[in-house]
């Protein structure tokens, strides 16, 4: 079945995956910190979500993003700043995983990855204007003119996201289609508790979706011939 679909053997069994669309809003209190000031929360729970929407001022800017002092880390979308928690040490060990592969593979290529925190900016304004900025678990960057001293200035080539349950509405919506707009080639959504990973690969401005699971290698379309061997990435979990 995977050769008539371009695929063999050595690759993780690919699964077709029909993705819906939702979005559900939450909203809730909270405090401020050193960043945006202001309460509110986007996919919270009773308990203390993995980020909280600052709702003070209507609008942020990359421009205030640059201002924040302190440990805390934001997203921005649509001019809306996201406070991230600090991730588990599990999402850490698989998010080193797949950036390894992908290091070793382009080691004496052009293309650059690049572990979070990293700031991509997907229409960056000369005036520091735009509104959204992103730190995706895992960025790669195959045009050097887009990356400067803050991160990646533009689309970048291939971006991976660590999915846990408080955050998966927010990368499975928000964030596929926010990267599908914006035209970044692949987007990988990395699943620890079904040890799969669902890849989104784009195709005439829509992203065309596989899954494929943790019995042996997934092709990164966007960096041909580069594959991950996903029986690496989700051996030996640390629970």
């Amino acid at each position: 079945m995977w050769a008539n679909s371009g695929y063999s053997e050595r690759y993780a069994a690919p699964h077709l995956f029909i993705y819906t669309a939702y979005a559900v809003l939450f909203f809730g209190g909270g405090s401020g910190g050193p960043g945006p000031p202001g309460g509110g929360g986007w996919g919270r729970s009773p308990r203390e979500e993995d980020m909280e929407l600052a709702e003070e001022k209507a609008r942020y800017t990359y421009a205030d993003f640059l201002e924040w002092k302190g440990p805390e880390r934001y997203e921005l979308v649509g001019g809306e700043a996201y406070l991230m928690a600090a991730p588990d040490p599990e999402h850490q060990r698989l998010l080193m995983e797949i950036a390894a592969q992908l290091h070793r593979f382009l080691k004496g290529k052009p293309c650059r990855v690049f572990p979070a925190p990293f700031a991509v900016r997907l229409s960056p304004q000369a005036d520091n204007r735009d509104d959204t900025v992103f730190e995706p678990d895992i960025t790669v960057v195959c045009d050097r003119s887009k990356i400067d001293r803050r991160g990646c200035s533009g689309v970048p080539d291939f971006v991976a996201e660590i999915i846990s349950p408080r955050t998966a509405s927010y990368d499975k919506v928000l964030k596929f289609n926010r990267y599908q707009k914006a035209g970044i080639r692949e987007y990988w959504m990395v699943e620890p508790e079904s040890r799969t990973v669902l890849a989104c690969t784009l195709e005439n401005g829509r992203y065309s979706l596989l899954t494929y699971d943790d019995t042996g290698l997934a092709p990164v379309t966007a960096l041909p011939g580069c594959e991950i061997d996903l029986r690496d990435v989700f051996a030996d979990p640390i629970w």
